[in-house]
C-alpha cells in the first residue's frame, strides 16, 4: 500500500470517530433537557377514611397501600395512565 491510500483511511476513520462522538454528545444534550412526563393527580376513589401509607415502585407499577376502616389493601396503578390496574386486600 502506498503511503497516501493509507494517509486517507486514516484521514476518513479519524473523520468518522468524531462524527460518531458528535453524535452521542448530541444525543446526551438532548435528552438532558427533557423533563420527565408528570403524571398529574390522580384519585383511587377511596373514601374519606382512608388514608395512604405507602407508595413504592414495583416493575411498571406504582404499588400504594392503604389503610383505615374497610380500606385495608394494596393498589396497583399504570402510572403512564394513572388507571388501578389491580387491588390486594387480606
Amino acid at each position: 500500500m502506498s503511503a497516501s491510500i493509507l494517509k486517507t483511511i486514516v484521514i476518513v476513520l479519524a473523520v468518522l470517530i468524531f462524527l460518531a462522538f458528535g453524535l452521542i454528545v448530541w444525543r446526551i444534550f438532548g435528552l438532558v433537557g427533557q423533563a420527565a412526563p408528570t403524571l398529574g393527580e390522580v384519585s383511587l376513589g377511596l373514601p374519606e377514611t382512608c388514608r395512604i401509607v405507602a407508595v413504592e415502585t414495583l416493575d411498571d407499577r406504582l404499588v400504594v397501600l392503604t389503610d383505615g376502616p374497610d380500606c385495608n389493601a394494596v393498589h396497583l396503578v399504570d402510572p403512564a395512565t394513572g388507571e388501578r390496574v389491580g387491588r390486594v386486600t387480606p
